[in-house]
């Protein structure tokens, strides 16, 4: 809070009580670049021990010397048990710039200390709604993260899914190919013992081969990755046991055709069919 007022490197910090609250003041300040730290207090010795408690260099001196002191100060924490206010308005005169958190209750810093010029006072109930404003900042920040975290789960989640309809599309592409190879070769062996083919007819009919599998499975292609997009497992599942029974089709399973690298040329759809999909 005071670091976000000042710089307090190489600065000088009042903590003006010895007691519990104090003792963790100077501590805190201890982690700072604060380049002095003076306790003030009552019992100049008890404000001895908490000086000696930290690295950063300190002092001790009586209450009675706050006006002597708060004008060089850049920052003073003050928690001391007083049922009167301890940092009067005049202890302040002459500051350049000033930061005054009281944390005591009641308070320890008079309210009009605020009206000096460069004194900035915070008190406990403006510590609480900085703490509120700090905890609302923060809230906000982890909602983004975690719209962040969402939108990219969701998209590896979508990328899955693509990727497993593609597996069952591609399986269902290699076992038509098998059935297509083997039936060409069968009746082009025919046509051969016949009178033969020409090259051109001998294309003709591989090229008409390659259409009937491209528009047979054209629909199936589209409502196996229509599946994908609602969830339906089931579908792509029994597609896979249909036209690759060794194919594991247990989500991560040793043996995923996600595990085999990409599919090769015969298990994709060609290239018309895929032309037609994307469109």
């Amino acid at each position: 809070l005071a670091a976000s007022e000042i710089d307090l490197t190489d600065g000088s910090a009042v903590v003006v009580g010895a007691g519990e609250m104090g003792m963790l003041a100077a501590r805190a300040l201890d982690g700072t670049a604060v380049g002095e730290i003076v306790v003030a207090n009552r019992t100049v010795p008890n404000g001895e021990f908490v000086a000696g408690e930290v690295d950063t260099p300190a002092e001790a001196v009586g209450l009675a010397d706050l006006p002597a002191v708060l004008p060089e100060a850049d920052l003073v924490i003050s928690a001391t048990g007083s049922p009167e206010p301890v940092v009067e308005p005049h202890h302040v005169a002459g500051t350049d710039r000033l930061v005054c958190i009281d944390i005591a209750q009641p308070r320890d810093v008079d309210p009009d200390a605020a009206d000096r010029e460069g004194v900035t006072l915070y008190d406990i109930d403006a510590l609480e709604d900085v703490t509120r404003r700090t905890r609302e900042r923060r809230e906000a920040e982890a909602h983004e993260v975690e719209a962040i975290i969402d939108a990219e789960l969701d998209r590896i989640l979508e990328a899955y899914k693509r990727k497993r309809a593609d597996d069952a599309i591609s399986a269902m592409y290699a076992g038509a190919d098998r059935v297509k190879a083997r039936e060409l070769d069968r009746a082009l062996s025919k046509l051969e013992a016949q009178g033969g083919l020409t090259d051109d007819q001998r294309e003709t009919v591989e090229d008409l081969a390659d259409a009937l599998v491209g528009q047979l499975l054209a629909a199936p292609t589209r409502s196996l990755r229509d599946a994908a997009g609602e969830d339906d497992w089931e579908t792509i599942r029994t597609a896979l046991d249909l036209f690759d029974p060794e194919f594991d089709s247990s989500p991560g399973a040793p043996g995923d055709a996600a595990d085999d690298g990409p599919a090769n040329a015969a298990g994709a759809p060609p290239d018309s069919v895929a032309e037609e999909l994307d469109d």
